[in-house]
């Protein structure tokens, strides 16, 4: 019967210490998360907008006081490409493209590969 409880009560203090432990684990990535956010935000520079070109190339407009940028990026470097105003910035509709039913290009496909075979 000893056994039992000093079993029960190992197993309970380490269930407690893993809480402990998983509190502890989750406060401090809170902690460096808030710490990460706080660094990287500018009172002087803000990114408005950044487009990704292909691996390890981006496109981004940037403002820098009353003055907005498109700088180019890539991995060795970062270069401005020119220096707009507040009209060259409109706001691009998002184009939907328009596809013929899938499912008829599908049996059409189909068709073909089995006109092939005979």
């Amino acid at each position: 019967m000893n056994d039992i409880l000093g079993e029960t009560s190992s197993m309970l203090v380490t269930m407690l210490m893993l809480a402990g432990i998983l509190y502890l684990a989750y406060r401090v990535s809170k902690y460096v998360g808030t710490v990460a956010v706080r660094q990287s935000q500018s009172k002087y520079i803000k990114i408005a907008d950044m487009m990704s070109l292909g691996q390890d190339k981006a496109m981004a407009v940037t403002q820098v006081g009353n003055r907005i940028f498109l700088v180019g990026i890539t991995s060795g470097a970062m270069t401005n490409l020119a220096e707009l105003s507040p009209e060259d910035l409109t706001e691009l509709e998002l184009q939907t493209l328009d596809m013929p039913d899938i499912k008829e290009k599908f049996a059409d496909i189909i068709k073909k590969v089995k006109n092939k075979k005979e």
